[in-house]
């Protein structure tokens, strides 16, 4: 599947998390932050993304789980949805 596509199934679904548009960027920084999270070497995810820097893998991570946080207390302070 090609980029491009991806794009336009997600924009044509509308797809939405905590009230923000899912996009292929939104799942890269996703998918590295569960790899991370599962152990995989950050070297590793580092070389996967193409990113030249360790440390903005490590940015990514601590941003997606900064999120992630904040979402579930938005979500424990107003009971299910």
């Amino acid at each position: 599947m090609r980029l491009h596509s991806v794009r336009l199934a997600l924009r044509d679904s509308d797809c939405r998390v905590a009230g923000e548009r899912i996009t292929p960027h939104l799942l890269r920084h996703t998918a590295a932050t569960l790899l991370i999270e599962r152990g995989v070497d950050t070297h590793f995810v580092q070389k996967l993304l193409g990113r030249p820097s360790i440390s903005t893998i490590e940015n990514i991570h601590a941003r997606v789980r900064r999120g992630a946080q904040s979402w579930l207390q938005r979500k424990r302070m107003c009971g299910p949805a």
